[in-house]
């Protein structure tokens, strides 16, 4: 693995913060070249012995182990041993990942995406929802020095969908916190982003670094679009 670039210490416990703020990783913090999906690619292809074609569309807004469901229902030759498979998947997709995080030189942080944490983590708490698997989401953060601005989350092996993952992260972080918050926001650059946001009662900002299209966040339903989190200055 590369050295870690982490200049900042872990932010504050979130005790008085009134505000969560549960945030994407993927077309929302960071982008990795590929490198996600060459590593599902490689590690399906080994799982299931044959060549399988993804695009970026295949997971915006998806969960890992959903889309691998949905690799086994169709590719495997024994439908009875979907766990079996999906252990030797991880361990196949982590180490591909790992490997692709020592060379990780196009492996970009969005603009504003850091400057915007170093001022929210001392007047808001943080939280992840994503669809990577737990290790796979701190791969690609520690890759980039984002892992420790995020305390606790909710990740891609632990839900069914998007919305069920959103009730998971907001209880996750209830508990790591203590609290109930009285305003809570989904941060994301997907459809599914701003739904599974809206599915919690929370409020919902969307960033177009990432997959959607013009237009589609705000049909959506979204609170607040900006270009870049570099454009939001304040909620």
């Amino acid at each position: 693995m590369p050295k870690i670039r982490q200049t900042h210490p872990p932010g504050p416990v979130g005790v008085g913060f009134s505000r969560l703020l549960i945030l994407d990783i993927d077309g929302t913090l960071l982008h990795t070249g590929g490198a996600g999906l060459r590593a599902f690619r490689r590690a399906a292809e080994s799982v299931f012995g044959r060549g399988i074609k993804f695009t970026k569309g295949d997971f915006a807004g998806k969960l890992d182990c959903g889309i691998f469901r949905k690799l086994h229902q169709t590719f495997s030759r024994d439908k009875g041993h979907l766990i079996e498979a999906w252990t030797q998947f991880q361990a196949l997709y982590l180490a591909g990942l790992e490997k692709e995080a020592e060379t990780c030189l196009d492996w970009k942080v969005y603009p504003g995406v850091r400057e915007f944490l170093d001022r929210e983590r001392e007047r808001s708490a943080l939280a992840l929802l994503t669809g990577n698997i737990r290790r796979g989401a701190q791969i690609k953060l520690n890759a980039v020095g984002l892992w420790n601005y995020f305390p606790c989350g909710a990740f891609g092996d632990a839900a069914e969908n998007r919305c069920q993952l959103a009730a998971l992260a907001l209880q996750e972080a209830e508990k790591h916190f203590q609290r109930k918050f009285t305003e809570v926001w989904v941060i994301g650059d997907t459809i599914a982003d701003i739904e599974c946001g809206r599915s919690i009662g929370a409020k919902t900002l969307g960033v177009r670094t990432g997959f959607s299209k013009d237009g589609e966040l705000e049909a959506a339903g979204a609170d607040r679009v900006v270009k870049t989190l570099e454009d939001f200055r304040d909620f």
